[in-house]
């Protein structure tokens, strides 16, 4: 972001040294006028002289007016960045914690589907069994769809 304090201090420094330079140039054509013409008709130097005063200070004016216009542009441009910024952090964050869910539901997802294909498996060996040895098997299914003896002694 661009600090808008240098800038105001920088504009301002021009302001001043384009005031002195103008206080200086009206400074020069009083000093280094020819004083023959001068004496002629003061009045009309005089004047002369106070239009041109009254011309700088006005373009002087439209610069200050400018350049207030242009900080004006800026500060609203930097509280809108500033939103911005704030709002694209809270997109992000918000970002982050959906991906984290989706990783946590896909090893949901992952689990489960292990779960269900262990279950299929056994349902096909007990059903294989039964065509085997007929629906009266027990013992026999007992012993063949069990994972081990702690599983076949919990039957």
């Amino acid at each position: 972001m661009h600090d808008t304090r240098c800038t105001i201090h920088d504009t301002r420094k021009r302001q001043a040294l384009y005031l002195a330079s103008c206080i200086l140039y009206l400074a020069s054509i009083f000093l280094f006028t020819d004083t023959a013409s001068a004496a002629k008709d003061p009045k009309e130097e005089y004047k002369k002289l106070q239009k041109e005063i009254d011309t700088h200070k006005e373009k002087l004016e439209k610069a200050r007016r400018m350049e207030h216009s242009v900080l004006e542009e800026l500060d609203r441009t930097n509280k809108d960045l500033s939103q911005t910024q704030a709002e694209l952090r809270k997109y992000i964050g918000k970002r982050k914690v959906t991906e984290n869910e989706i990783r946590k539901v896909e090893a949901d997802i992952s689990v489960n589907r292990a779960k269900l294909e262990r279950q299929a498996e056994w349902l096909k060996r007990k059903l294989r069994v039964m065509q085997k040895y007929g629906y009266s098997g027990d013992g026999v299914i007992l012993l063949s769809t069990s994972e081990d003896i702690a599983q076949l002694m919990r039957r």
